[in-house]
């Protein structure tokens, strides 16, 4: 159906027939965009500005920071993971499509996802020679090495800080997971995961 509304916004409206009863619109509007909405709850799922920007609000993504520590972590294999820290322990700032949850992210549809981290870590001695960082993923590439490397030659400052900072961009398929973790080697192997973390993703195709 073609209609015309009292504002002037020219609207084309779909419904498939049988099985679904979802149904969408694809409407010109008197604010000059372009809108693909769900007809089913009214949410604006794709809208195109008078400038040509686009936004989709519920493509997959998110962005949350780590509030609480995770204070002397030790070991010699993964010393700290980002899934250990519990919802109440990130701010999350965003979290369109619900993927993220206790510092992990759970694809909800296959595709590419843009992954973005700063890993803040802190109580590094000189004995923590070396160290390794991962992000941990069922997907099609597996297990990826973020930073392998003698962190103590690294420059931080004198309270054992280093700021670590990651992106790439990651296969999944539809409920692959993917979260952050590490460890270091030698001496008393204690480190902390402090605020000042940030783990960030999107769908980009």
């Amino acid at each position: 159906a073609l209609r015309m509304s009292r504002a002037g916004n020219v609207q084309f409206d779909m419904a498939p027939t049988g099985g679904s009863s979802q149904s969408w619109a694809l409407s010109a509007r008197t604010d000059g965009t372009f809108r693909i909405t769900n007809d089913s709850d009214g949410s604006i799922d794709l809208k195109i500005d008078g400038d040509g920007a686009i936004t989709q609000a519920r493509q997959p993504s998110f962005i949350a920071k780590l509030t609480t520590s995770q204070d002397n972590v030790t070991g010699n294999t993964i010393l700290f993971r980002s899934d250990n820290a519990a919802n109440s322990q990130w701010s999350i700032i965003e979290n369109r499509g619900s993927g993220f949850a206790n510092g992990k992210f759970t694809a909800p549809v296959a595709g590419l996802y843009q992954f973005n981290l700063v890993v803040n870590l802190e109580g590094l001695t000189s004995s923590n020679t070396y160290g390794n960082l991962l992000f941990y993923t069922d997907g099609p590439v597996g297990n990826i090495s973020m930073t392998s490397e003698n962190f103590w030659a690294q420059s931080y400052t004198g309270s054992g800080n280093l700021l670590i900072r990651w992106s790439m961009l990651v296969e999944l398929d539809a409920n692959d997971y993917g979260y952050f973790g590490g460890y270091v080697y030698y001496g008393s192997q204690v480190v902390d995961l402090r605020p000042g973390t940030f783990f960030s993703g999107h769908l980009v195709a």
